[in-house]
């Protein structure tokens, strides 16, 4: 699915569940990291999709979250946040 909605264009942000491994490819500065995640079709695991991973934990929780998304690039974006309407 990953594949399909990017070739589309669209950017992605998932969360994905803590028992999925992903590992360290590179640290960005911003604590984020590069991985890369496989299809459950692709049990030869040849069709590697590279992704930016965020972690965080919310305030007075012990449970941690990660998100994966398409944006690699750990520089901010402009946007509805930054005063600015999405397109």
């Amino acid at each position: 699915m990953w594949q399909a909605f990017t070739a589309t264009g669209a950017d992605l942000l998932w969360r994905v569940p803590a028992n999925r491994i992903l590992p360290v490819d590179k640290r960005l500065r911003d604590g984020s990291w590069l991985s890369h995640i496989h299809a459950s079709t692709d049990p030869a695991r040849r069709d590697p999709v590279e992704v930016r991973v965020l972690a965080y934990q919310l305030k007075d929780t012990a449970d941690g979250y990660r998100l994966v998304t398409s944006l690699l690039d750990a520089t901010p974006l402009p946007g509805p946040a930054a005063g600015r309407p999405l397109p």
